[in-house]
């Protein structure tokens, strides 16, 4: 994990202790941004028990889409549909918005054929130049 990643995670867990106190995180830092907004909008949703027993285990990128794995407790402390009901469907929003997300900066982006990761055009590589670009993760 470079030094960048470290103190961001580092931040998440002093920012939402009871849930990612250790992540692991191995994102682009033009994602930054989503994870504070992932972390923040699910922090917010949930409520009493459900928070005692939520945990991030791991936020990273996989097919030039950010994932999210979680767990909802161990013994089934939280109701399964939580996850279905309250963290799937903001989990899913970001991961759409992650595909037209710039990895390097944070800028509306897309993913070029063949690319590892979404840029913007100023962070594209030169190999990737003149592919074509997908669009189909736009919100």
């Amino acid at each position: 994990m470079t030094s960048a990643l470290c103190r961001k995670a580092d931040e998440l867990a002093a920012k939402y202790p009871e849930f990612a106190d250790d992540v692991y995180l191995a994102i682009q830092p033009g994602w930054f941004g989503l994870v504070d907004e992932l972390l923040d909008r699910i922090d917010k949703a949930l409520k009493g028990e459900d928070r005692k027993f939520f945990k991030i285990h791991a936020i990273e990128e996989k097919y030039c889409l950010f994932r999210f794995h979680y767990d909802n407790g161990t013994q089934g402390e939280v109701d399964y549909y939580v996850a279905l009901d309250v963290v799937d469907p903001i989990f899913h929003e970001i991961e759409r918005r992650s595909g037209i997300t710039c990895g390097r900066c944070g800028c509306k982006g897309r993913i070029l054929k063949g690319a590892p990761m979404p840029t913007c055009e100023e962070h594209d590589d030169p190999r990737y130049k003149g592919r074509p670009a997908f669009y189909s993760y736009e919100v």
